[in-house]
């Protein structure tokens, strides 16, 4: 329900068992039958025979975009991409944007490009960490290629997050690896009934063996792969620096899982930033293609 001394910012509509709205609150208390109750007072709503609903809290705007594209259908513009010169695998991003509009700089939320690399849909899985690296690589350079950004790239990683979150995260990543294990087992099982029945199972002649298992949970702040991580988008910054000519003269800003913070919101923080320093020019141009966390739908 909640802590005493805290209150709800939201209108909620408190329905009986008949089915009829016993009472509505917003604010501070709830009011029935021409009786105030306080917030903090479970047992006024026991009394007067209201049971305290269950909220789910969530966070981000559910079905945002979905409702920005249906209702304003001209907002979401295809982009066109242009093709690798002969005999290379990128795209000259030095050249002029072929979409027609030129962009300074490019935010990218990290967290929105790791996720579909490590278990992508609609294709195989990475079966090497380093396979995984080079997948996020060459999402990078795809996006690069549309935007083009002339002053500066900032990729941001999720850093350790505030406590409330941490408390979330845990939750439901220690949810995650219960129902995974059940799964195994029931898996177990089954496959231990079938080979009863002298039936072949998928893997009993070593095709498992030595596989590549990925646990999404590494995606956070302090593992190893993290780490492994940031020294690889190092080497693919200077690497593209050093040999790419849309790199040539970019600022390149790299925020990893050491810097504390969301990535969204270190992006955020940078720009309120720039907008507050001297010599901020209002026109800049900026793009920030933001990814799909777990944690928000549709920015």
């Amino acid at each position: 329900w909640r802590k005493p001394g805290r209150s709800l910012s939201t209108t909620i509509s408190i329905t009986n068992t008949c089915g009829q709205v016993a009472a509505n609150t917003k604010g501070h208390s709830l009011t029935d039958t021409g009786r105030t109750y306080g917030m903090s007072r479970e047992a006024d709503l026991f009394c007067c025979g209201i049971t305290p609903p269950t909220f789910t809290l969530s966070m981000g705007v559910p079905a945002f975009y979905r409702w920005l594209a249906e209702k304003y259908p001209k907002v979401v513009v295809d982009a066109l991409e242009a093709e690798c010169a002969p005999g290379t695998d990128t795209v000259d991003a030095s050249l002029p944007n072929p979409n027609g509009i030129e962009f300074d700089a490019l935010y990218l939320d990290m967290n929105g490009i790791i996720h579909p690399c490590a278990h992508p849909e609609g294709r195989p899985a990475p079966k090497s960490e380093e396979e995984m690296f080079l997948a996020i690589f060459a999402y990078i350079d795809r996006i690069f290629s549309v935007v083009r950004p002339r002053r500066l790239l900032f990729m941001a990683i999720d850093g350790p997050a505030p406590r409330a979150k941490m408390n979330q995260q845990r939750t439901r990543r220690f949810k995650a690896a219960k129902e995974k294990a059940e799964r195994d087992a029931e898996s177990a099982t089954l496959r231990a009934e079938l080979r009863a029945l002298g039936k072949e199972v998928e893997g009993d002649n070593g095709g498992d063996d030595g596989a590549f298992h990925f646990d999404s949970n590494v995606i956070t702040p302090g593992t190893k792969f993290m780490a492994s991580l940031s020294e690889w988008l190092r080497y693919y910054i200077q690497m593209r620096i050093q040999t790419t000519p849309g790199w040539k003269d970019l600022k390149v800003i790299l925020s990893d899982a050491s810097v504390p913070g969301e990535g969204e919101h270190k992006l955020m923080e940078h720009i309120r930033a720039q907008r507050g320093g001297p010599g901020y020019e209002p026109n800049t141009r900026c793009a920030c293609p933001m990814g799909r966390a777990r944690d928000r739908e549709g920015t």
